[in-house]
């Protein structure tokens, strides 16, 4: 169960059988966490001291992770490293140019970093970055590493900067930065349509209204889409990247989130609806 797995290249995962084998601070610590409808717990033991530190939390909005290493702190902080590394000189100028959207191929995750309020932050989050050398940042206070890598000058092809991240992730992730211009008028227009999936056998109908474009499906569900760039777009439910024909036509999109990597669906049409769509939604097929 302490035993890492590894990926084919050798990279350690961080992760044995069934628990999460990271350091804390310098310390060796297995642990696991768990969420369930409103529950959150998490578990640590650092087996080198004897320690051991449980949290059963009733609230979705706690983050139990936070408690377990903040007792452990009390036991064990005199012979643990400094929670994150401090921090260290950054012109303005060198840190507002990073500010940007970043994509992962490996995860489809996309990341939206700004300029507010005189420092680099994640949209939608109120954490500053704090550069700590080298082109690397953490996050406000927490012990993570987001590294920006420019590209190598000798290189005769131009290569967008790299964005690699480790959090709670096991392994690095890798971005490179957006710089494809949102859709608008036609070209967004142009996505609106029916769309259906044969894994999920449900589908799923893109709307223009108001210059915006949204995305339902059964049951009630309607998202807003946002474009980061190109056939790009984020969500609540996360990325949906509209995908194109040899003919450069749209004919279909994938959806990708933590849990979730490019699930598809395809465009439909009279000639093309699938025959479980047609029995699922009859009315429906005979509207398009």
């Amino acid at each position: 169960m302490r035993t890492s797995g590894e990926l084919n290249d050798g990279t350690t995962i961080g992760y044995g059988g069934g628990l999460h084998l990271r350091p804390y601070r310098g310390l060796p610590m297995v642990g696991h966490d768990g969420i369930d409808g409103g529950y959150r717990a998490d578990a640590i033991l650092f087996p080198d001291q004897e320690l051991a530190v449980v949290a059963l939390c009733n609230g979705a909005g706690i983050a139990p992770g936070d408690l377990t290493r903040a007792v452990a702190a009390v036991y064990l902080d005199d012979i643990m490293q400094p929670a994150v590394a401090p921090a260290v000189a950054m012109s303005v100028a060198e840190q507002s140019a990073l500010a940007g959207v970043y994509w992962s191929a490996q995860t489809d995750e996309v990341v939206q970093l700004e300029w507010r309020e005189g420092a680099l932050r994640q949209r939608g989050s109120s954490l500053a970055f704090v550069p700590i050398g080298d082109g690397a940042f953490r996050p406000g206070e927490l012990a993570q590493e987001w590294r920006f890598v420019s590209p190598a000058a000798d290189t005769s092809q131009p290569i967008q900067p790299e964005l690699r991240i480790r959090d709670s992730w096991p392994t690095w992730r890798v971005f490179v930065r957006v710089d494809d211009p949102a859709p608008s008028g036609a070209a967004l227009a142009a996505l609106a349509g029916r769309y259906y999936s044969e894994e999920t056998d449900m589908t799923y109908t893109a709307r223009l209204a108001e210059g915006r474009l949204t995305l339902s499906w059964p049951r009630g569900y309607e998202i807003a889409l946002d474009p980061v760039g190109g056939d790009r777009f984020v969500g609540t439910r996360g990325t949906v990247t509209f995908t194109r024909a040899p003919s450069g036509e749209i004919d279909g999109f994938t959806v990708s989130n933590r849990r979730l990597r490019r699930l598809r669906a395809d465009r439909i049409d009279p000639l093309t609806l699938p025959a479980q769509a047609i029995a699922a939604d009859p009315e429906a097929a005979a509207r398009l």
